[in-house]
């Protein structure tokens, strides 16, 4: 199966490395992109040693693929069984509720296949998660078909609080994702 791993601008971006080689060890075939504001938070080396054998489209590259007559966020949607926002931050649920495409990942979320799952992965504060703004976007985002959301969970937050709104573990994320897709372990 194949999935296109999409990383959000917040601190749960360090986990990105982890969950790309968990969804390699599940034999997924994994392509991943990031916003400039991820790339903020984890440099592409990291990404890169993470993904090798596998594509990384970073938000920095040219929006044309060089050897494709599809624009990036075209190109890099096409064939995939998923797209996985991990982590999901307000603006990009917003933003995809909304059907804004101001970024790599926006873009390629409005080109996602509608035979393809969109799993998104919200890591923030949780007063943010549950505020009426993004609360009535994972609303809107839920009730698409083919829409999940792997729930965040209760924890230390980057912020110094103590609260809900921290991204599931690797482990959990991975389970849920072979559930959803149906794959056997």
């Amino acid at each position: 199966m194949k999935v296109l791993v999409a990383v959000t601008g917040c601190v749960a971006a360090y986990k990105a490395v982890s969950l790309i080689r968990g969804l390699k060890k599940n034999e997924y075939e994994v392509d991943v992109m990031a916003t400039s504001a991820a790339l903020e938070f984890i440099t592409e080396a990291s990404l890169a040693l993470a993904t090798i054998a596998v594509n990384y489209k970073g938000e920095q590259d040219i929006y044309w693929e060089y050897n494709s007559k599809y624009p990036n966020h075209i190109y890099a949607t096409e064939g995939i069984d998923a797209f996985i926002v991990a982590p999901a931050t307000a603006s990009t649920l917003g933003k995809m509720a909304q059907g804004i495409a101001d970024n790599l990942v926006t873009s390629s979320y409005l080109a996602v296949p509608q035979t393809a799952k969109v799993i998104m992965c919200p890591a923030m504060n949780e007063r943010m998660l549950k505020s009426y703004a993004v609360s009535s976007n994972m609303i809107t985002l839920n009730a698409r078909p083919g829409h999940e959301f792997i729930s965040p969970v209760e924890g230390q937050l980057a912020c110094g609080y103590k609260g809900n709104g921290k991204l599931s573990s690797t482990r959990d994320i991975i389970s849920k994702i072979n559930n959803i897709l149906k794959k056997e372990k």
